[in-house]
């Protein structure tokens, strides 16, 4: 079980909620930042995260810088340890982003740095020399400086900063609607899914569901579907792609969950949008309320098809809904 965290900890963003995909399509894993609240019901574990760098965020609700606040699951969070490195030591960094990270973790330990033979830093204070020796650039050329470097004790970037992760891995299911939805994780993604819907005439039983996910789930069953990865604190499912609606374009061609459809309200165009299901019930995202799934009618609104669902790569987005077409397994 992992350790709960304490106000000031410096932590590191992973992924390994059921947030994994938003985390690592909207670029937060790998983001250090310092935890500044405990959640404020337990059960949620969402805690309060101000961020190193900016990422127009939010403030947590004025706990945090603003711009710079994130609500992070428990799951999501790594501790990062408070390393200390000793005087006359060289750090291997194998990439031009390790040297960039070092440097900021040096820092805010109190180090102040000026430049030494590039891309390499030497921070001095006193009698302590720090040397960031960055391994993807040759120094072969340069013999006094490597024989410099021979006095140091070298420690890796990775095993200071980035501490293997042990393997995590674990199924979560939760209900949405009248379907339940499976996913298993592993390492901070999600590499497989499934979704058991209740038909609209029959009563729902989370329990049967959940069965019938989990069994779909370990008979690697992967479905294809529609999810909003934008959500703050949990992504959200809006259908399986391909399945049938009772609506239809101007043209009078069948619409399927998934198609990509242009709005015109008055002969002028809206721009692009998703046919997605969401409650039991279809719809045209962004005008939901002249939706009509039963009849297929669309009240004041013209659509017309551009593109089919098989046209729409995996993990490309219209409108802020993401086509998850394939299985990581």
């Amino acid at each position: 079980m992992k350790s709960e965290l304490k106000i000031g900890d410096k932590v590191r963003i992973i992924g390994k909620s059921r947030d994994a995909l938003l985390i690592k399509k909207s670029g937060m894993e790998g983001m250090t930042g310092i935890i500044k609240a405990l959640p404020t019901k337990k059960v949620f574990s969402y805690y309060s995260v101000e961020l190193n760098d900016y990422f127009g965020g939010h403030s947590c609700c004025g706990i945090c810088k603003d711009g710079y606040g994130r609500y992070v699951h428990l799951c999501d969070l790594e501790l990062i340890p408070n390393v200390k490195i000793k005087p006359y030591t060289a750090v291997r960094c194998h990439t031009n982003k390790e040297v960039r990270l070092c440097l900021n973790e040096l820092e805010k330990q109190g180090y102040k740095w000026r430049n030494g033979l590039m891309p390499t830093s030497c921070g001095m204070d006193k009698n302590q020399a720090i040397l960031i020796v960055n391994e993807s650039i040759s120094y072969s050329d340069n013999l006094s400086y490597t024989s410099a470097l021979s006095q140091f004790k070298y420690y890796d970037y990775q095993d200071l900063f980035s501490p293997m992760e042990k393997e995590d891995e674990f199924i979560t299911i939760y209900r949405e609607g009248k379907r339940v939805i499976a996913e298993h994780n592993k390492n901070g993604e999600v590499v497989n899914g499934s979704i058991a819907e209740c038909h609209p005439d029959d009563k729902f039983i989370f329990k049967f569901g959940a069965e019938l996910a989990f069994e779909r789930l370990m008979e690697n069953k992967f479905t294809p579907h529609l999810k909003d990865l934008y959500l703050k604190h949990i992504s959200r499912d809006y259908g399986i792609i391909g399945e049938e609606t009772n609506y239809r374009d101007v043209l009078g061609r069948p619409l399927v969950v998934g198609d990509v459809v242009e709005t015109f309200w008055g002969g002028v165009s809206n721009g692009l949008t998703n046919i997605v299901k969401d409650d039991d019930k279809a719809f045209v995202m962004g005008i939901k309320s002249c939706c009509n799934d039963s009849t297929g009618t669309i009240d004041n609104w013209k659509i017309l098809k551009v593109k089919g669902c098989d046209e729409i790569a995996h993990l490309e987005s219209v409108r802020g809904i993401t086509y998850i077409k394939e299985s990581n397994m």
